[in-house]
């Protein structure tokens, strides 16, 4: 959305974007690819958070992808499409914030994060 941004005047320099060219034709951009090392991700700054059964909730995710192959999902067509490893997971020492990121969440009483997003290497 920020390259989309900053390039209004030339949708081309927009990594990944679809539109319809000058021509009326559909044109797509070559993608940017994932980021293979989760680890080099920073942690999301949050501001607010959501409840569940009126007790404040912090979602986590450990992984992003699937390590399966089936043939009705469209998240292995949409890896092909964009490259990179289809599934990739945080490392154990960075697969929680910082105590300097959890200051924020001081005060949430649960964790939530599906039991897939914590997988062994």
């Amino acid at each position: 959305m920020c390259a989309l941004a900053e390039n209004l005047d030339s949708l081309h320099a927009v990594p990944g974007l679809c539109y319809r060219g000058p021509d009326g034709q559909p044109t797509t951009n070559p993608p940017n690819g994932n980021p293979d090392k989760l680890d080099d991700l920073p942690w999301p700054q949050r501001i607010s958070f959501p409840s569940y059964y009126g007790k404040p909730i912090a979602s986590i995710l450990t992984s992003r992808g699937c390590w399966r192959d089936c043939a009705f999902c469209s998240i292995n067509a949409w890896y092909q499409r964009v490259g990179g490893k289809r599934f990739r997971i945080r490392g154990v020492d960075s697969s929680s914030p910082s105590p300097s990121a959890t200051e924020s969440n001081a005060g949430k009483s649960r964790i939530n994060g599906p039991p897939a997003t914590i997988c062994p290497r």
